[in-house]
């Protein structure tokens, strides 16, 4: 089965501290939680990329669980790990709360 794909990991405890400076830019920058939402996407996709050529030739970063690895890892990330990293920024902004997020599957 793939790591994050049927199921939430946990949110850690803490996260880096320039994840968290983000955090409050994102916040202060938007207007609503909608448009705090697409924020954190565009931070998510202007930091990290994704394409199906990549998901073999780096198939053992899907294991990844520390956020800290995670975010000092600029460049390939699998979509559950992107995924991952905008429930932490969402639940960490205290605008969200985990029971608002909803794991769905979905094919493109």
């Amino acid at each position: 089965m793939i790591p994050n794909l049927f199921h939430k990991l946990q949110i850690p405890e803490t996260i880096p501290e320039d994840l968290l400076d983000t955090i409050v830019e994102l916040q202060q920058r938007s207007s609503d939680k909608e448009d705090f939402i697409k924020k954190c996407f565009l931070y998510i996709v202007s930091n990290w990329w994704w394409n199906r050529i990549q998901l073999f030739s780096h198939f053992s970063r899907i294991f990844q669980k520390n956020i800290h690895t995670i975010i000092n890892s600029k460049w390939y990330m699998h979509c559950t790990t992107m995924n991952y990293i905008l429930r932490i920024i969402l639940v960490k902004s205290s605008l969200f709360s985990e029971k608002d997020i909803v794991l769905r599957c979905t094919h493109t």
